[in-house]
């Protein structure tokens, strides 16, 4: 008499992060639960991670596991029985992709892919390469056409000129703001 739970998230997700939240008081339920990722409804799906038999309680009964792959249906199974407060699962944002979903494209018309990064069509202005995450603005250089100059010792945000490390003497700006003449 085992216990199985099954979201359907309504579309394929590159997921890369779960939390559980166990009862206090049911330690015991997230021990040997396994967790899988399927793309259709009719199967439980490859396994993507599973809790040891002698997982201890932590945090206040929150678990994190992480469940890299992709799917639309997320699954949790343990062969006594399941019982759960709340599962929180992370995903890549559009416009997100890697490992850990930390490197950043900018496709013109659609989000990369959530793996490679690949965009489908053209970089926005100011981006170029096969995942747009490279400036296309020599260093010093800005804007939809690199016509604007950032007026800083080290180059500058490819679109919008601020300045990671601020202004060159006689420029003021930074916090999010581009060099302007002070």
């Amino acid at each position: 008499m085992g216990g199985l739970g099954t979201m359907d998230l309504g579309m394929q997700y590159r997921i890369h992060d779960v939390k559980i939240y166990q009862p206090l008081h049911e330690p015991e339920g997230i021990r040997s639960c396994v967790l899988y990722l399927s793309n259709t409804s009719s199967s439980t799906g490859l396994p993507c991670y599973a809790f040891p038999y002698d997982t201890r309680v932590s945090n206040g009964g929150i678990y994190s596991a992480t469940c890299d792959g992709i799917g639309r249906y997320f699954s949790i199974s343990n062969a006594t029985y399941l019982n759960l407060c709340e599962v929180e699962i992370y995903v890549c944002s559009p416009g997100l992709f890697g490992e850990t979903c930390c490197e950043f494209c900018h496709c013109a018309e659609e989000a990369c892919d959530r793996v490679s990064g690949l965009c489908p069509g053209d970089c926005r202005p100011g981006w170029q390469g096969n995942r747009c995450d490279t400036g296309s603005c020599p260093a010093g250089k800005f804007g939809d056409s690199c016509s604007y100059s950032c007026h800083c010792g080290q180059s500058c945000n490819q679109t919008t000129g601020v300045c990671g490390g601020g202004c060159d003497e006689g420029w003021v700006g930074g916090h999010g703001i581009a060099c302007q003449k002070g």
